[in-house]
C-alpha cells in the first residue's frame, strides 16, 4: 500500500506557450501598476504624518497656554503686577503677544529669572510662527 506505483495519465500537460505569454503580460501591466501608484502613495502618507504632526504640535501649544493661562494670576504670598496682559512687539501684528504669570516656583512673589525657573510665560505669534519665552535666555520656537 506504501509502495503503490504512481500512474502517469496521457490527458496531464503543462502550460502551452502562449498561455505562459498571456500571464507573463497579465502579471506585468500588475506590476506596472503598482509601480505607478507606489510613489502617489508615499506622497499621500507623508501629507498625513505632516498633518498628523501639526495637529499634534498645535494641541501641545493649546494645552500649555490652557494650562497657563488658568494658573495667571496665582500666588502664594503677596505678589503685585498684571498677571495676564495682552500685547504685541513692535513691527507685528496687534495682539499677537500674550503673557501670563504665575507664582510657578511658590516662593511668594513674581520674578523674572534668567534661566527656565521664571514666572513669566509670554506667548506670541511671530513672523508666522508660535512662540514661546519663558526666560531672559531666549525663545522656545515651535
Amino acid at each position: 500500500m506504501l509502495n503503490k506505483p504512481i500512474s502517469f495519465s496521457l490527458k496531464q500537460q503543462g502550460f502551452s506557450l502562449i498561455e505562459v505569454l498571456i500571464s507573463l503580460i497579465i502579471s506585468s501591466i500588475v506590476f506596472l501598476a503598482i509601480i505607478t501608484l507606489y510613489p502617489l502613495l508615499t506622497q499621500q502618507i507623508n501629507r498625513l504624518y505632516q498633518t498628523y504632526h501639526l495637529d499634534m504640535m498645535a494641541r501641545q501649544f493649546l494645552l500649555m497656554l490652557g494650562k497657563d493661562a488658568r494658573r495667571s494670576g496665582y500666588c502664594f504670598g503677596d505678589c503685585v503686577g498684571v498677571a495676564l496682559k495682552i500685547s504685541e512687539k513692535e513691527g507685528e501684528a496687534e495682539h499677537s503677544c500674550i503673557h501670563l504669570i504665575y507664582d510657578y516656583n511658590l516662593d511668594g512673589k513674581w520674578e523674572k529669572a534668567k534661566d527656565e525657573t521664571s514666572d513669566f510665560f509670554i506667548y506670541r505669534m511671530h513672523q508666522g510662527r508660535l512662540q514661546i519665552h519663558r526666560s531672559c535666555s531666549g525663545l522656545i520656537k515651535l
